[in-house]
């Protein structure tokens, strides 16, 4: 911590004006410290991994390095966990269930509420909070970009985990509420890859979500560098992906995809198409689809399309892979 504001001069005292002059806007309400019972849970509760705790308790229990739970009040007086999952259950541990913990309470308007701030305190700012946990939480308060994402997710029947807890609210998308197993999980920041990739959003996503679960039905996750990868093999090669009858490159395409592949793992057959495509630095998919493209190219199925190759030239990803 620097004893003085690292900066330019004129922008340090331009806040500090600000602040003496009550420019800042106070949010939210001052808190209070109170003990309370460690059966206390979270609308939403984070998975908490055995492997943390023991690597945590590891050297024993630090007095000077634990901190308070955050813990929400709702007008109607209930509590619920806010912050510090493996902090209770660590206390509990070492103190017994029964020993209240210090928690930090403060008070919240409604659930909306509750997941902004749990979103704004954890994101880009704790390594043990994922980016599935992050985004749960904004779309629960209603996050606009996470809404967004959302909508996508449910048109290709994907889905996404910030909570395995809760099989109703721990998911965005169709997770297991909607069926026996639920739809496949990605990760947000892949999915997202893959829909800006997309220049008819969600078409060509949905196209290679389908593509890849009628290989693999019974995946509980899909490969996002390879649903990226299919992404952009669908907007580069609009014919791939063609529904119209008589179409041999399509129909060939997913005859391949599916009868042909589901004997090798979804993971194995990325992988192997990544380092066929070159596994060029910071193009994971591109090369994934390159690979992948030249595969294709490369098997000949009986009644399969004679002009493929023709039709599919390869020099078209090419400009993928420039900065």
């Amino acid at each position: 911590m620097s004893s003085k504001i690292i900066g330019p001069e004129v922008r340090v005292n331009r806040l500090i004006k600000r602040g003496l002059a009550k420019q800042i806007k106070i949010l939210g309400k001052k808190g209070v410290l109170k003990d309370v019972p460690t059966s206390i849970q979270a609308i939403v509760n984070r998975p908490t991994l055995l492997s943390t705790l023991e690597r945590y308790l590891e050297r024993g229990w630090d007095e000077a390095l634990f901190s308070p739970i955050l813990v929400a009040k709702f007008p109607d007086g209930t509590l619920y966990l806010l912050d510090g999952d493996h902090r209770k259950h660590m206390w509990r541990i070492v103190f017994g269930p029964d020993k209240p913990i210090p928690a930090y309470i403060i008070e919240v308007d409604d659930e909306k509420e509750y997941h902004r701030i749990f979103a704004e305190k954890n994101k880009d700012k704790r390594k043990q909070c994922s980016a599935e946990e992050t985004f749960l939480h904004k779309y629960l308060s209603g996050e606009p970009e996470a809404v967004f994402t959302a909508g996508h997710l449910l048109a290709c029947n994907l889905a996404i985990c910030g909570s395995p807890d809760d099989p109703v609210k721990g998911y965005v998308g169709t997770g297991p509420s909607a069926g026996s197993n639920g739809d496949p999980l990605v990760t947000v920041s892949g999915f997202r890859r893959a829909v800006k990739r997309d220049t008819s959003c969600p078409t060509n996503v949905k196209r290679a979500a389908e593509i890849i679960k009628s290989a693999w039905p019974n995946d509980a996750k899909v490969q996002t560098e390879l649903l990226e990868a299919l992404t952009i093999l669908f907007v580069t090669y609009p014919v791939l992906g063609s529904t119209r009858k008589g179409n041999k490159i399509a129909a060939e395409f997913r005859t391949w995809f599916k009868d042909h592949l589901s004997i090798k793992k979804q993971r194995d057959m990325a992988r192997a198409w990544k380092t066929r495509g070159g596994n060029v630095h910071h193009f994971a998919s591109e090369s994934t689809a390159r690979g992948l493209l030249a595969e294709f190219l490369s098997v000949s199925i009986p009644g399969g399309a004679s002009s493929k190759g023709k039709t599919l030239t390869q020099n078209k990803l090419d400009s993928l892979f420039v900065k």
